[in-house]
């Protein structure tokens, strides 16, 4: 238990003196609001970047679930500011949508990314009602005016590299929301639907797909969706997930062991290793553990742990690297559009808090 102890406390500081102040106090525009859209690996700030609506959504779920986990009133109080924030320059006038950026407005690209940006939205609102509980009618609100979107996505046919994306995320904000007290009715069979859709394709994906999907999504999906099924699914669609989620941690773990502690590459064609990427790796791997404790399994978990240590995480300047090589480039993005503190806080709490479980 030496060991998980000194991880857990690794963690902590890592999430409180690492990652979150950076946001609070390097990344805060304390001028206009909300955060910048843009901090280079070298300190500068471009004023000009756009804000994101995702960036946003992001932080304002990594603020109330930090006030959550460790009572902070500091952290409450970024996640109001940003609330705030995305009100004024970032939704819609009756709030109900996320923008894609304070510059963009509600042009996306896509349905896809309007979709996903919208799922943000929920996943977040959700997580701030539970520290705000004069949020919870505007989620409720964003949800009801969803519903007919997030059915129709789920329904949508094709592979499991070509809709997985937006439907990880689809399925991470119905989790939020249907954890919520008086969450709307239609949350539950929409939940279900997913898990049930989960279970179709992944059961179906080929080798080609899994490369699309890359390590990151494998690994975020490997232990994201059987606690998703644990707190939502019957005893029958609880066991696929489980099955499902095992196969895809076994595979990460021996992908991680085969590195020898140098990192996962994002896929065959990409061998970068994303601190994104590190981050789901990270859960995945605890979860392996969890599965079939063993001397190796631990072995692996920490020596991958290390690496983030030595290689993704700055603790010079704050914050994880976006990749482990190319640390030295001084253009290379600490924040921007999707670079914020959401696979790496995530990762980093989700493992602090299983290991809380088993140790004081």
């Amino acid at each position: 238990m030496e060991a998980l102890a000194e991880l857990k406390s690794a963690l902590q500081e890592e999430m409180r003196v690492c990652i979150l102040p950076f946001w609070m106090y390097k990344a805060s525009d304390q001028q206009t609001g909300g955060y910048w859209g843009s901090v280079k690996a070298n300190g500068y700030i471009d004023k000009q970047a756009d804000k994101g609506g995702i960036l946003h959504a992001r932080l304002l779920w990594a603020f109330s679930r930090a006030h959550l986990t460790f009572g902070d009133q500091s952290y409450a109080d970024h996640a109001s500011r940003t609330h705030w924030f995305m009100q004024q320059q970032l939704t819609s006038a009756d709030g109900l949508s996320l923008h894609w950026s304070a510059q963009q407005q509600a042009h996306f690209a896509s349905q896809e990314d309007w979709v996903v940006t919208q799922a943000y939205y929920l996943y977040a609102l959700s997580t701030y009602a539970l520290i705000d509980d004069s949020v919870l009618a505007q989620s409720h609100q964003v949800f009801a005016h969803l519903q007919p979107e997030l059915h129709t996505l789920l329904q949508r046919q094709g592979k499991a590299g070509d809709v997985w994306r937006a439907f990880l995320h689809v399925t991470e904000a119905l989790d939020a929301y249907g954890s919520l007290p008086q969450a709307d009715s239609r949350a539950q069979p929409l939940l279900m639907q997913a898990l049930a859709r989960a279970v179709e394709l992944l059961e179906c994906a080929d080798v080609a797909d899994y490369e699309q999907l890359n390590w990151g999504r494998i690994a975020a999906t490997s232990w994201l969706l059987p606690q998703v099924a644990q707190r939502h699914g019957h005893d029958e669609i609880v066991a696929a997930i489980n099955k499902l989620g095992i196969k895809l941690q076994h595979s990460v773990a021996e992908l991680a062991a085969n590195c020898s502690g140098e990192g996962v590459p994002l896929n065959q064609q990409d061998p970068t290793r994303y601190g994104w990427v590190q981050a789901e790796v990270l859960v995945s791997l605890w979860q392996s553990w969890r599965q079939a404790p063993s001397p190796d399994a631990l072995k692996t978990l920490i020596a991958h742990w290390q690496f983030i240590y030595q290689f993704i995480s700055d603790r010079q300047f704050g914050e994880w690297k976006l990749q482990a090589t190319g640390e030295a480039t001084p253009e290379m993005e600490k924040a921007g559009f999707w670079k914020c503190p959401y696979h790496n806080f995530r990762a980093c709490l989700t493992v602090y808090n299983e290991i809380s479980k088993l140790i004081s």
